[in-house]
């Protein structure tokens, strides 16, 4: 019969918890690497059609860019416009990243209340992360071909 000095110990004959454990820890196959050859400098194409800012970007949207992003945002945005951000030519976007695209909606929304809006590939790491981390629930995000 087991008694209080037992708890927390494994009943005879049955596994090592630690070691079941161990087994389904590493049964998980590990998350797939996306390749990435070194940083590139964030390009910012602008250009306008009605009342709409449009911004393409291309290379990595990370802390190195950050505050010019903002900044050109900020200076070629007009007072009530909407802004376009053309996310299909980046190649990475980091938490920082994301971070300055909900910066971009606030500095767009408190310009006379524009809306922002992203567009994003079809399939790729920038959208991966943007619907891993739920920003397509409160930013207007759309895939390239249309879709949301």
């Amino acid at each position: 019969m087991r008694g209080p000095a037992d708890w927390g110990r494994s009943a005879p004959g049955a596994p090592d918890p630690g070691r079941a454990c161990h087994a389904r820890r590493h049964a998980v196959p590990p998350s797939p690497v996306i390749p990435h050859d070194g940083p590139r400098e964030l390009e910012m194409t602008v250009g306008r059609s009605r009342d709409r800012l449009r911004v393409a970007l291309r290379g990595d949207l990370d802390l190195s860019a950050r505050d010019r992003f903002l900044t050109t945002l900020s200076g070629m945005l007009g007072e009530g416009e909407h802004a376009e951000l053309d996310l299909t030519g980046l190649t990475l976007i980091d938490s920082t990243g994301l971070r300055s695209l909900l910066d971009a909606e606030r500095l767009v929304e408190g310009r006379g209340g524009g809306r922002l809006s992203l567009v994003v590939a079809p399939d790729g790491p920038v959208r991966r992360l943007i619907q891993l981390t739920l920003l397509h629930l409160s930013l207007d995000v759309r895939t390239a071909d249309g879709g949301r």
